[in-house]
This record gives structure tokens, C-alpha cells and sequence, in this order.
């Protein structure tokens, strides 16, 4: 229960943020008419939202939040967590949201003993919920609909698709060892006047330490991504299963390396697998 207790807290800040943001409280606007607060990425303010909102969701379904206050407060403070992530414009967020559905989709699989009727429900679920949702959304007068309409009608990521193939590039011609921190650095002035980060660490941990390097970073996340399925599949914890798509979308489509949000997310993850499964041996034993 502590890394739980840990995890409310941070979603008790999140909501703090989004009543801040709402409110005009220490809000900053930046390009395309996008808004954040007290100088934060918006990108990284708005998935912290998103996946602190998910954290909500499941501490109510499994009834961590077990007050009728609390959970009156928490389940009141959605909409505005929701209205704060528009309002950034942030379209990994809503990635982040929309993961955190197939997820749960995919636990209810698990769950299930009819399957194929439980994956037909939940495609009618989501079908109610997703058709009217996405008409509202197009009648809002905010800028993450026009990023949506960019990407959904030219592909457009925002710029990254055009960062991903110069940086690709890039790693073809030091495949093996790459360009290290500061021979990073010079080549994305070379190319761009800026150092611009490629947006997927992935791709930057190969122009830092070529394929040796980013071979032991995959297994890296593998061994993360593991430990929440064991933690779900051995001790019933689903939290650690809708963190993953949370630390994915920053690994792929975001910066994530200097992101401490991104490093306590994977320590919630290998922290909660070890502690369920020291304390499932010390009552086994």
C-alpha cells in the first residue's frame, strides 16, 4: 500500500495542476494556441494528467480509495483533468487515454471465460462511448482539435515524422556505436541549427551508443514491461499493465530520458512486482 499511497499523492498534484490550469493560475501559452502551466513541457504536463486519471480509475475499481469523500472528490475532478488536457493541446495524452481503454479491454479478455462476447461488448461499449465523445470533441473550440484533424487527415506527428527520417539517416552512418552525447549534439546543429531531440529514445539511445547500447536498452524495457505482466498475472495488480502504454508513448513519441515522471512510472512497476512477490513468499512460507 505505501507505492500506492505514493501514487495518490501524485495524482492528488495532477489534479491540483488541472483546478491551476483551469483556473488561469500560472498558465503560459505557447505555439498554435496551446497552453500549459508555470513553463512546463505541455506535452509531458498532459500525459502526467492522463495517466494520473488512469491511476484514479483503477484505485476506484479496486476500492483503494474507499472513503466516500475521497472518492467523490477524485471521481469530480475528472473533468477538469480532461478540460486541462484540451486545453494543452496535447495529442500523446490522449493517446495515453485511449491505450489506457485497450488495456482495459485486454484485461477483460483475460478475465473473461466467453471472450468472443465480451470483445464484442466492449466494441459496442466503446462504440457508444467513443461516437458521441468524438462528435462533442470536433464541436470545441480548442487547438488539440485541429493537431487531431493534422494528423488524421495528413499524417502530420507534430514534425516528428520528418525529425525520425533525418535522424535515422543520422544513425546509418555510425550503426554500431553511434555518436555519443557530445557527437550527438554537433551533428543535430549540423542538420538542423538546433540540438532537437528525436522525440523516440529508442532512436536516440542509437545515436548515442549505437545498436551495442540500445540493444541493452530494449532488454532494459522488456524486463519492465515483464514484471507488469507477472505482477498482473501472479498477483492481480492491473495498475503496473496501464502504466506500460504511459512509459511507451514517452519511449516512442516523446523525450523520456531526462522525464524523472517516466523513471518513477517504471519504478512503480519493478517496486510493486517485487513487494507482491516478497510478500507472497513470506505468506507462502
Amino acid at each position: 500500500m505505501i507505492l500506492e499511497r505514493g501514487m495518490l499523492i501524485f495524482a492528488s498534484g495532477a489534479i491540483l495542476s488541472s483546478f491551476l490550469l483551469v483556473g488561469g493560475i500560472g498558465i503560459n501559452e505557447i505555439a498554435e494556441g496551446r497552453i500549459s502551466i508555470f513553463n512546463e513541457n505541455a506535452n509531458v504536463f498532459a500525459i502526467r494528467l492522463a495517466a494520473a486519471m488512469i491511476i484514479i480509475y483503477v484505485f476506484l475499481k479496486e476500492n483503494i480509495i474507499n472513503t466516500a469523500f475521497l472518492r467523490t472528490f477524485f471521481i469530480f475532478s475528472l473533468p477538469f483533468m480532461g478540460l486541462a488536457i484540451l486545453e494543452t493541446g496535447s495529442r500523446s495524452a490522449i493517446a495515453v487515454l485511449l491505450a489506457g481503454f485497450i488495456v482495459w479491454i485486454f484485461i477483460r479478455l483475460i478475465q473473461s471465460k466467453n471472450r468472443i462476447l465480451t470483445m464484442l461488448t466492449s466494441i459496442f461499449l466503446a462504440a457508444i462511448l467513443l461516437i458521441p465523445s468524438t462528435y462533442l470533441f470536433l464541436q470545441l473550440d480548442f487547438s488539440m482539435v485541429e493537431r487531431v484533424l493534422e494528423t488524421v487527415e495528413s499524417g502530420d506527428l507534430g514534425g516528428r515524422s520528418t525529425l525520425w527520417l533525418s535522424y535515422i539517416f543520422l544513425v546509418l552512418e555510425r550503426p554500431i556505436t553511434g555518436f555519443g552525447f557530445s557527437g550527438f549534439a554537433k551533428e543535430a546543429l549540423l542538420i538542423h541549427g538546433i540540438i532537437s531531440s528525436p522525440h523516440n529514445v529508442i532512436l536516440e539511445v542509437m545515436l548515442y551508443t549505437g545498436l551495442l547500447g540500445s540493444a541493452f536498452y530494449i532488454y532494459f524495457m522488456v524486463k519492465i514491461i515483464r514484471a507488469a505482466l507477472k505482477n498482473y498475472t501472479l498477483y492481480g495488480r492491473t495498475l503496473s499493465l496501464y502504466l506500460v502504454p504511459v512509459v511507451l508513448i514517452f519511449i516512442l513519441a516523446n523525450q523520456a530520458l531526462a522525464i524523472k515522471f517516466v523513471w518513477l512510472l517504471m519504478s512503480y512497476i519493478v517496486g510493486s512486482f517485487l513487494l507482491n512477490k516478497e510478500m507472497y513468499l513470506i505468506k507462502k512460507n
